[in-house]
């Protein structure tokens, strides 16, 4: 995946979390048909829509603390979302070569989104401290 210069932009980051939601989507749809990966898949689809949600509540926020709490729980959606997408590899109920993209997506959102969030609690602190 070629990402423009600034990786970490909101727009690029709201736009990233979108094509990965979707893109679960895309994988879990063969899914839902199936009662022995139903619950994971559904579970998968809300964490990976909830985290592309949440974000961009953020990028809306009323207020430095609404930001900061909108971020964390996107954040922790991307690794409930990271953890769904593993354990559907390591169980062999997915296929390898459909994961690993998402796979690693996961964990690069994951990685922003944790940034972001430590980055938004200093700021935070370093507001209460003035």
């Amino acid at each position: 995946m070629t990402l423009p210069n600034n990786t970490t932009s909101p727009e690029v980051l709201k736009d990233r979390l979108e094509k990965f939601a979707l893109g679960v989507l895309q994988l879990t749809a063969p899914m839902l048909r199936e009662l022995e990966t139903r619950d994971i898949a559904l579970q998968l689809r809300r964490s990976s829509s909830s985290a592309y949600s949440n974000y961009g509540s953020a990028c809306v926020a009323r207020s430095h603390a609404d930001f900061t709490s909108k971020v964390g729980i996107a954040y922790e959606e991307a690794d409930e979302s990271r953890r769904w997408l593993r354990f559907l590899k390591n169980a062999n109920l997915a296929n390898d070569d459909d994961t690993a993209p998402l796979l690693a997506e996961s964990l690069e959102l994951r990685a922003i989104l944790s940034a972001s969030h430590l980055t938004a609690k200093r700021n935070r602190h370093t507001r209460r401290a003035r």
